[in-house]
């Protein structure tokens, strides 16, 4: 028998694995067979039933005892309904090559504070702090359904510690000046298309803090350049189309397929047949359309280039195609190049805007909800990276009680 699994090797030779169904009427616990010519087998196959037939609610009074992946399961199955089809994706990938394979078939008595830390080093030798993160995130949130189900009572999202990012840095304030002259120039000299767009989109990014599948979403209707504001309303994203969900099969809802012009619904149907991905435009992070003031110098080079797009073309292209995200970033490196600037990557623009706004004196508050966090501590503790200039600047507001700037101590007096 294997302990804790519930699976026998038979007299006849073969392997039984079983698992609780219900209840007889005497009250003794009825249950459904599995048979196998290896343990291996007859678990799989216990394992794909309780999967496809999971139940909603567990007890301790009778005596089940299921499995993680049984517990994924249903925790999925009630999340997937109000995810974003990306979280999805996301949250898919993390059960498959990290949880599941190192907890799926335990059962949940079995899961002890003892164990969850050893696996825990494990992942922290081969996991990227981001990974650790979703790691955390999703035990997290299997932990407070598995607790309102009213089944185990070992606390799975505290028994790690996420790793700290790494520092991410800023454009300097020389790095800024060359980045955002030579943006200008391009704007003042040059109209060609692919480069007026791109252009002004980089400009855009450096005074707004969008992030690059936001950029990549913007169109002309989203601004109202009378009022001074843009609204941020979509994010592009290349997702998979057909994705082999780990419990279910149902189809993602609330999404927006991008349909190219001249495309007929069948032609759509049959190239999303032959790839593998697709651009979905989906609502921005945090679930929430946001409206962005705009600075009064992107007005000039933002009303020259609207004015040769029609409403749903895109500020990047010009048209009616997107840049793909991965694209805008291979332009913005290619940029960067040209501007004899360090290669980085495009978020620098939104940690340069966080700061650079904080410095200026902007309310934290208000700073948030224009980068659309979901809290002022997400802003505070991950985008906000002060200069030394700015710290000794507000060091010196400080009062002190016989000191001024003209009575500052010479070098050439006598000490007793």
């Amino acid at each position: 028998m294997r302990i804790g699994e519930n699976i026998y090797k038979r007299k006849d030779g073969r392997w039984e694995a079983r698992t609780a169904v219900g209840r007889k009427k005497s009250g003794k616990l009825a249950y459904l067979s599995f048979y196998g010519r290896t343990c291996r087998e007859a678990k799989k196959k216990k394992l794909d039933y309780e999967t496809q037939n999971p139940r909603p609610v567990f007890s301790r009074e009778t005596g089940e005892n299921p499995t993680f992946r049984l517990l994924c399961a249903l925790w999925f199955a009630e999340g997937e309904k109000h995810w974003k089809h990306s979280t999805c994706i996301r949250y898919q990938n993390c059960l498959r090559h990290w949880l599941l394979p190192a907890l799926g078939s335990w059962r949940l008595g079995s899961i002890t504070q003892k164990r969850l830390e050893a696996i825990w080093n494990v992942w922290a030798e081969k996991a990227s702090a981001s990974q650790l993160n979703m790691i955390q995130a999703i035990f997290s949130g299997i932990s407070k359904y598995a607790k309102k189900a009213g089944f185990i009572e070992v606390s799975m999202s505290n028994f790690c510690a996420a790793r700290s990012p790494k520092e991410i840095s800023i454009l300097t304030e020389a790095e800024s000046g060359q980045f955002v002259g030579t943006l200008s120039d391009t704007l003042r000299r040059e109209f060609s298309p692919n480069q007026y767009g791109m252009a002004a989109g980089f400009l855009l990014a450096r005074y707004t803090g969008l992030r690059i599948g936001e950029l990549c979403a913007v169109r002309k209707s989203d601004f109202q350049l009378d009022n001074q504001i843009m609204f941020v309303s979509h994010t592009l994203q290349r997702l998979p189309v057909k994705k082999e969900l780990l419990f279910s099969q149902a189809p993602a809802k609330g999404l927006e397929r991008d349909k190219l012009p001249g495309q007929s619904a069948a032609t759509t149907k049959k190239t999303a047949e032959k790839k593998k991905t697709a651009l979905f435009l989906t609502v921005p992070k945090n679930a929430k359309a946001r409206p962005v003031p705009l600075h009064p110098a992107l007005l000039p080079f933002l009303s020259f280039w609207l004015a040769q797009l029609q409403d749903d073309d895109f500020l990047l292209s010009g048209n009616k195609y997107p840049v793909e995200v991965r694209t805008c970033s291979n332009r913005f490196k290619q940029f960067l190049k040209r501007c004899g600037l360090r290669d980085t990557h495009f978020h620098i623009l939104r940690h340069t805007f966080a700061t650079e706004c904080v410095e200026s004196g902007m309310d934290l508050k208000v700073l948030s909800e224009i980068l659309g966090h979901s809290s002022i501590q997400i802003t505070a503790s991950r985008y906000i990276h002060l200069s030394m200039r700015y710290k000794k600047q507000q060091i010196g507001f400080l009062s002190f009680p016989g000191y001024s700037p003209s009575n500052k101590p010479s070098g050439n007096a006598k000490t007793a």
